[in-house]
Order: C-alpha cells, then structure tokens, then sequence
C-alpha cells in the first residue's frame, strides 16, 4: 500500500493504491488522504478480507503500522525507505555528537545494513548503555538523547524492518506499489 497526491478537478488530492506483490498488478485504487487512519481502514479493511491479505507491506508512514495492527497483520516496512531515514539520522547525529559516540553510530549502522539475527538483542543492549544526560539542556545533551531515541525505535520496531527475512513470499520494499503509481 502507498499514497501519493495528484491533482483532481484543479484540487490535491490524496489517492492511495493497493498492490498484489506477488504480480504487481494494483488491485485497489482510492481517493483519500494516507494519514486519516479511519479512511485507510475503512477502505483497506474489506480488501484484507476479501483478498486474503497476510501481510502489509509499505513505506515507513506511522499510519499504515496503525493500520496494520488495527487489521491484526503483520507490517514489513520498506527496506528502502527504512534504510534512507535511518541513515540520515545517522549523518544528522554523526555532525552532533563528540568523537566518542562514533563508534555507537557506526555499530548501528552496521546492524541495520546487514541485519544479523541478533541486531534487536544488540540495538537494545546498545540503548541501555546510552547514559541520557540529567539536568540542564544543551545541543550536546539533545543529541544523546537523539541517539538513545534512534536506538530503541529500532530496537522497539525490528520486526517491522526485517519481517521479510523470515519468509520468501515477504518482499522487503514496496517497489511494486510505487511502480504501480
């Protein structure tokens, strides 16, 4: 699933697109905003149901993981657009913080790039080591905190990430959505 907006009548619109992954092929087209959660449920839920729909595939929009909890399926966020926001956060951080927390940042990197079996365990482990600094803020202290905060998101959301890696039928991008746009 993935939205896009186009011009209707002179008007953005909102259009969100349903796409079999297996042959590519769209088999739902629909006008509407991708961030209301109500429309995209009630548009998506007869689909789920009526098509058989197992698994959720999309790019890293938060209302599609509502969605997808909301429908009970499980959702494999795009490996593409997983990759892309973390690694800008990495370059972000990487400008932030001292010398001493680029080790951290290369370790996440390297688990989110080859995404061993363990990497939830490790990214975990690796945000209990973050000491969040106590008292006054700073850029420095915010930037701790940044990096703790990237550390348990993905600790906290592996499974969104690598869901494909547990199933061949599971593709890891929603590349034939955005073909199909």
């Amino acid at each position: 699933i993935d939205g896009f907006y186009t011009r209707v009548k002179g008007q953005d619109t909102g259009m969100v697109v349903a796409v079999d992954l297996g042959n590519g092929q769209p088999v739902a087209v629909a006008q509407l905003d991708e961030y209301n959660l109500e429309a995209i449920l009630k548009w998506l839920r007869p689909l789920v149901e009526e098509l058989g729909v197992e698994v959720i595939v999309s790019d890293d929009l938060e209302v599609y993981d509502q969605a997808a909890k909301a429908l009970d399926r499980p959702h494999q966020v795009c490996r593409f657009h997983f990759l892309r926001w973390v690694m800008r956060a990495l370059r972000e951080l990487q400008d932030l913080l001292a010398e001493e927390w680029h080790d951290t940042l290369d370790e996440i990197r390297r688990l989110v790039r080859t995404m061993p079996p363990q990497a939830k365990h490790w990214l975990y482990l690796l945000s209990k080591r973050i000491e969040l600094p106590k008292g006054k803020r700073s850029p420095s202290a915010d930037a701790v905190y940044r990096l703790w905060l990237l550390a348990h998101r993905l600790s906290e959301n592996w499974e969104r990430y690598t869901l494909f890696l547990k199933a061949d039928q599971i593709p890891g991008t929603n590349n034939r959505t955005e073909q199909a746009i």
